[in-house]
């Protein structure tokens, strides 16, 4: 009989009667390993990269103990992009069977079926259709298999629901002869009733919640949590509060949140989060001005590897207190006029008619200049604010969430430089599949009102489906008079601002670490730009861009320089904004390497814009990350995989990623690299950028890195050059 691994970590608990029936109704036995313990988290947390979040660093280690104790043929290790459209899970739970074979290259074979409704249409029935292939050649016991399965599956479900049980709980039910429970701590007459919101694997794993619905029984409470909150409930909620499913877990988090958040018995929410975690940064941002507006009690609690129950306990103590002496009419006060509230959540606005706007929309390297062309172009006013400065970060930082990734603060502050400088509109790029930058357009229209701006935030989430076909359709609402003539001229005149500054910036890139005279090169770039922007058709384009690289040709080489070739890629703010990644590739051009960016602003405006838009992509970049990672886990994770390998295989010396701290597509890719680079022999050294990221720092990383490169390469040739061969 097969036996096959199940780790006690992530979906496990909501998912784990459907996967025992199914796999048990083809004969298998399975082992799930056992709850969490300090051995379990150390060992995982030595598997993964340091940032990634611990439920992750959970999962490896339990993954770990199967592969030493569980004796099993395989792990069920399975790929969830999206169980219904437009939900999709983090990409950590996209590439979940990749970031483990890159990390425990040892483990077990995988079962690893990859589920996605989203973009790739393999819904979970058949994705277990192929799996039990793997078992047996009867289609009609896999159909009897998932079919028995669903319907345990359902009714662990509704009794869940129906009897105000916890997931545990319920699994004791299901299970009663071999489910461990925890000794009953229900107090028999509660003095208060609390809601606890978050997922399952922080609010049920004991160990890294410290065993937090068990104290707060202790101290008197009645506690309902999010799984007990059916689906039409939770789809209620999520209207109170974010207003959009856009991930899979919302109904767990926001979801709940809105249901609880609405219910007068309850006296105060608590949401738990796991340190990282990037879906729930953003989650909970909008639960706390949610909860806030309405005057009711809320708190948030982060979960670390180092966190301790003292410090929770405290927090908790004073929590339950607070809900003591609190009156509960308040409650019921706040309740009252929420009911009496007729609006629904403010969203961001989209295709409004908007009357002579002073558009304001966030820099992102050379990319202003060819957007700004466009709207100036057709006749719209366009206030940019200052260039990014200290100023722009530090208001970014007050005002956003501890723990959501630097490229929103630094947005955050951008925008409001904007609307001090006279600008009424904003715009911002969101739809799925950005990874956490599909909440940002709601979070950036409730802070900044929040902070009393008076504005229209667009959203550009149209482009998700229609792509570049949809730009005319979203310029009109900013045209008193659409002409198809004009919106097509200023289109045409963008994507060639954009090939002509990416032709400059490749020159740049080749000359930086070969000029005799550092800096005389950045002095045409600078020329450049800004006779780009200034150019008002393509004509003038034209002779700017000759003028321009003929200007470049002449500054001065040095013929005796070799410089080592290096390849920057990740995440695309990171790599396109000179302020944000402290001008990298300036720094490592005067160190003596010639850059190659991966993502190049035409290139990426096209494959987003117009290839995904006609159902293309990038082939080669998809198929050279295949051994590596799947498919696309959002953001730029699967280009950062493909264009690493195909640059090892193009003899490149090395690479840079370039990463947002917490940033979750890069953060995966973070863990598969070093696999990578050991399989192709390529260097990769990766910058994690926060606030508090500095240059001096980086630029001794570059050094060190730069010089590991030159001896390489040395050590590589000296045997030709001297004529002879290692034998």
């Amino acid at each position: 009989m097969l036996r096959i691994g199940i780790p006690r970590a992530l979906q496990f608990l909501q998912s784990y009667p459907l996967w025992r029936t199914f796999f048990e109704e083809l004969g298998a036995q399975v082992v799930i390993s056992p709850p969490t313990n300090r051995e379990i988290v150390s060992v995982g947390a030595q598997r993964v990269a340091d940032v990634t979040c611990l439920p992750v660093k959970v999962y490896a280690g339990h993954v770990v103990w199967l592969r030493d104790h569980g004796q099993v043929d395989f792990v069920f290790v399975p790929a969830i992009r999206s169980v219904e459209w437009g939900a999709l899970h983090c990409s950590k739970f996209q590439g979940l069977p990749d970031l483990i074979h890159a990390t425990i290259p040892d483990a077990p074979p995988l079962l690893d079926p990859g589920i996605d409704v989203h973009r790739y249409k393999i819904s979970p029935s058949q994705a277990f259709h192929r799996l039990g292939a793997q078992f047996t050649r009867n289609p009609f016991k896999v159909r009897r298999a998932w079919q028995r399965a669903g319907e345990v599956d359902a009714a662990f479900r509704a009794q869940i629901v129906a009897d105000q049980l916890t997931y545990l709980e319920a699994l004791a039910r299901l299970y009663p002869d071999d489910w461990a429970t925890t000794p009953a701590t229900r107090d028999q007459k509660p003095r208060l009733t609390i809601a606890l919101v978050g997922h399952p694997y922080c609010l049920h794993d004991d160990y890294i919640s410290h065993n937090l619905v068990t104290r707060l029984r202790a101290l008197g409470a009645r506690v309902v949590t999010s799984e007990m909150v059916s689906p039409e409930q939770a789809g209620r909620g999520i209207q109170q509060t974010t207003g959009q499913k856009r991930w899979f877990f919302e109904d767990w988090m926001s979801g709940a949140a809105g249901h609880y958040l609405l219910e007068p018995n309850v006296a105060g929410l608590i949401a738990v989060m796991a340190f990282t975690c990037g879906p729930d940064s953003a989650m909970v941002e909008t639960m706390t001005r949610r909860a806030h507006a309405l005057g009711r009690p809320f708190m948030s609690l982060v979960l670390d590897e180092h966190g301790s129950a003292t410090g929770m306990i405290t927090r908790l103590e004073a929590f339950v207190d607070m809900l003591t002496r609190r009156d509960p009419a308040q409650n019921a006060l706040a309740i009252s006029a929420e009911c009496d509230r007729t609006a629904p959540v403010a969203l961001p606005a989209v295709l409004r008619q908007l009357n002579n706007p002073v558009v304001g929309f966030p820099r992102m390297g050379t990319s202003a200049i060819p957007i700004k062309s466009v709207f100036e172009g057709i006749g719209v006013r366009v206030e940019l604010g200052p260039s990014l400065s200290s100023r722009t970060v530090s208001l970014g930082v007050r005002h956003a969430p501890e723990f959501i990734c630097t490229p929103y603060k630094y947005i955050l502050g951008n925008m409001i430089e904007m609307l001090e400088s006279g600008a009424d509109t904003l715009l911002y790029m969101d739809g799925a599949e950005l990874c956490r930058n599909s909440s940002y357009t709601q979070m950036l229209n409730d802070v900044l009102h929040d902070l009393g701006y008076k504005f229209e935030l667009v959203s550009t989430a149209m482009f998700a489906t229609g792509g570049a076909f949809a730009l005319p359709q979203f310029l009109r609402q900013f045209m008193p008079q659409f002409s198809w003539s004009v919106v097509l001229r200023e289109i045409r005149l963008a994507l060639a601002k954009m090939s002509a500054l990416d032709e400059m910036e490749r020159r740049v890139q080749f000359i930086r670490p070969r000029e005799a005279t550092q800096g005389g090169v950045d002095k045409v770039w600078e020329e450049g730009l800004a006779r780009v922007d200034q150019a008002r058709d393509r004509d003038a384009l034209k002779l700017v861009e000759r003028d321009v690289l003929d200007k470049m040709g002449h500054v001065v080489l040095d013929p005796t320089r070799s410089p080592v070739k290096i390849a920057t890629t990740g995440e695309y703010y990171a790599v396109l904004e000179y302020f944000y990644n402290l001008d990298i590739e300036r720094v490592l051009g005067r160190l003596g390497a010639e850059v190659h960016r991966t993502i190049m602003l035409a290139d990426w405006a096209k494959l987003k814009l117009i290839l995904e838009a006609l159902g293309l992509n990038k082939s080669e970049i998809d198929t050279a990350a295949k051994p590596y990672l799947r498919w696309n886990i959002g953001g730029e994770g699967l280009v950062t995989v493909g264009q690493t390998v195909l640059h090892a295989r193009r003899g490149f010396d090395g690479l840079v990623e370039l990463l947002p701290f917490t940033c979750i597509p890069e953060v995966t890719v973070l863990n598969i690299l070093p696999r990578i680079s050991s399989d192709l022999n390529l260097p990769i050294i990766s910058f994690i950028l926060d606030e508090q990221s500095g240059q001096a720092g980086m630029k001794t990383r570059l050094e060190a890195f730069v010089d590991l490169l030159n001896r390489r390469r040395e050590i590589r040739l000296a045997p030709s050059q001297a004529g002879g061969s290692f034998s």
